[in-house]
């Protein structure tokens, strides 16, 4: 009955993963012995992945992607409206604006990631917010939706595969 007990307890610990507990003080009995050498030995081992990150959530910023992007340059420039100085535009003629934001994704060696092996996605948010782009070119560039309302905006690119974000802020007067 106790290595049923035992058995279980391990089971439990693998499932819920071992970050979520902590270890009873050692010698306390077989069962806590066994929780603190699964928290800091073989649970912690036991990834299946090589310790990848999860494909739910974002690779560490600091260390190498799968598809070798390591950071994301991000620019804005008018495609409709005209450009005032650095980051400051206001409406054309046409009564808005509609900015051209151009996502450069950076590799290790300083090059650009032109392939389609990211999940970018681009949004302009401010007063008047865009709808969200998205696409697998890691480098590209795109004329958002038409900008009505005066403020302060930031363009944001997200690679969903490698976890980088670029972002870029501008002005409409």
């Amino acid at each position: 009955m106790k290595r049923m007990i035992v058995g279980v307890a391990a089971g439990a610990v693998l499932a819920c993963g071992a970050a979520t507990l902590s270890a009873a003080p050692a010698g306390a009995d077989e069962l806590s012995d066994l929780i603190g050498a699964l928290i800091t030995g073989s649970a912690a081992a036991s990834s299946d992945d090589g310790g990848s990150p999860s494909p739910t959530g974002p690779a560490p910023q600091n260390g190498p992607s799968s598809n070798g992007v390591v950071g994301i340059d991000v620019t804005v420039s008018n495609w409709v409206g005209r450009k005032l100085g650095p980051n400051l535009y206001t409406f054309g003629d046409s009564g808005y604006f509609t900015p051209r934001v151009r996502h450069t994704a950076r590799t290790s060696s300083g090059g650009t990631n032109s392939s389609d092996s990211c999940r970018i996605e681009l949004q302009v948010i401010g007063p008047q917010s865009s709808g969200v782009v998205k696409t697998a070119n890691c480098s590209d560039s795109w004329n958002m939706d038409r900008i009505t309302q005066t403020g302060s905006y930031t363009a944001v690119v997200v690679d969903r595969v490698s976890g980088r974000k670029g972002t870029s802020t501008f002005v409409i007067e």
